[in-house]
């Protein structure tokens, strides 16, 4: 047999049974790897949203910017254009 038992062993009420403990141990061993698991996935779960939030609040900050600038480039395309059009009324002699 391929359990390590030999037909001869005894009764086969005591080859289940040995099978049985022998199927116990490794069901513990398996939970406890299971558990241990289990508390490193937690922790590197924790570890990786805080390096989440991290990116998402330079990311925030980064794009806060982005459209602090895009406003400045609003204005100053205004200010041109107002220019321009200064240049242009007075060109074509309108005033």
């Amino acid at each position: 047999m391929e359990d390590g038992l030999k037909k001869d062993d005894g009764p086969i009420e005591r080859r289940i049974e040995v099978r049985l403990l022998r199927l116990e141990d490794k069901v513990t061993g398996i939970a406890t790897d299971l558990k241990e698991f289990r508390s490193e996935f937690k922790s590197e779960m924790s570890g990786f949203r805080g390096e989440m939030n991290s990116l998402r609040t330079r990311m925030e900050d980064g794009f806060q910017s982005m459209r602090k600038e895009i406003n400045d480039a609003k204005i100053w395309a205004l200010i041109i254009a107002a220019g321009m059009l200064g240049v242009m009324v007075r060109g074509f002699h309108w005033i």
